[in-house]
């Protein structure tokens, strides 16, 4: 039963990798949702027969699409905007952060938000400490 699972994933990796280098107008995201949907509806149905090497075929492609659809939508970085909650914690990882968010920066532009954030942080052998108090 671990198989189907492993070839999904391997699929929408798949995707994730083939995303990286498309770049695509917004129009043709837009198109590629209902392309999907049909990929992946087909696969469902050519299932119900048994026609199962069609199905795994159309199923695998939704994924890999999906994939690369995923990829492309989050190619833009987000930017968030905060201070300190309190003081960074020292863990047996690292050290942690706990932040309140007022605003995040999106292609749309800044968006005001509420809300917090907790963000962990593992120094890399031989670096800056993050503060100069952490030495």
């Amino acid at each position: 039963m671990r198989i189907p699972a492993v070839a999904i994933a391997a699929a929408f990796s798949g995707g994730i990798l083939l995303g990286r280098g498309l770049h695509l107008t917004r129009s043709v995201l837009e198109t590629s949702f209902p392309g999907i949907f049909f990929l992946l509806t087909a696969a469902l149905l050519l299932a119900w027969p048994e026609k199962l090497w069609p199905a795994a075929f159309f199923s695998l492609l939704g994924w890999v699409c999906l994939g690369a659809l995923g990829m492309v939508m989050t190619s833009r970085p987000l930017r968030w905007y905060g201070h300190l909650r309190s003081e960074p914690a020292r863990l047996p990882w690292g050290i942690g952060l706990g932040i309140e968010l007022s605003g995040v920066e999106t292609a749309a532009g800044m968006m005001p938000i509420t809300g917090g954030l907790r963000m962990g942080f593992t120094p890399k052998e031989g670096a800056e400490p993050l503060w100069a108090s952490a030495s």
